[in-house]
């Protein structure tokens, strides 16, 4: 009999780029709490991470994927050299080359002659919430209508699951981790993780309500 593979679990990222230093140390932990369980539960399936490498939380996720060896697949908005512009300092753009150099796959989704950037970042949040099969959203909880931002793509991702609702598992296909920024610190943060007797994560508790 020949082995069959395991299908891969896919996780999405999108989340906010100005999140703040104080809460990296609980972002990280958490995530890599969500990600071991994934892995002690499936313990022979690939864990691929689509990642758009951005500053702020997808540098955050892509470092916790490295760090626990998983399969890593970049997703850029644009080309590169653009993309990098849009980043604050050099730090960023020499962690974004160690993730990228990581990264086993890696496409640029757009052109920037071809769209805005705001477009671009829209059809690349769409993209990584329609290949996925766990969207990993850190979010203030507030949806400030921005075309291309964290909530555009939640709300995108909560639209779609409606429409296919077979697609839907144990309330856990939007893991949220509320996720204060610098532009808007005020929010009830939860940074612990729901599970069931089983051990198997249910959801992230979230303030914020879009329907």
């Amino acid at each position: 009999m020949k082995n069959i593979q395991n299908i891969p679990i896919i996780f999405g990222v999108t989340g906010h780029r100005d999140i703040r230093d104080e809460d990296i140390p609980k972002l990280y932990e958490s995530l890599k709490k969500l990600f071991r369980n994934y892995q002690d539960n499936y313990p022979h399936t690939e864990l691929i991470v689509l990642d758009a490498l951005a500053e702020g939380a997808d540098m955050l996720v892509a470092k916790v994927a490295k760090d626990l060896g998983l399969t890593l697949h970049a997703v850029l908005p644009y080309e590169k050299d653009a993309y990098l512009q849009s980043f604050g300092n050099q730090e960023n753009r020499e962690i974004f080359e160690e993730m990228k150099a990581y990264a086993s796959n890696i496409v640029e989704l757009n052109s920037i002659k071809s769209c805005s950037a705001e477009d671009c970042y829209q059809r690349l949040g769409e993209y990584i919430a329609d290949t996925c099969n766990v969207l990993i959203a850190l979010w203030d909880g507030v949806d400030n209508g921005k075309n291309g931002g964290t909530s555009a793509i939640v709300k995108y991702a909560r639209q779609s699951f409606k429409e296919n609702i077979s697609d839907q598992f144990d309330d856990g296909v939007i893991l949220i981790i509320t996720t204060p920024r610098v532009s808007n610190p005020r929010v009830d943060t939860d940074y612990s993780i729901k599970e069931d007797e089983f051990g198997n994560i249910l959801h992230y508790k979230h303030k914020g309500k879009m329907d």
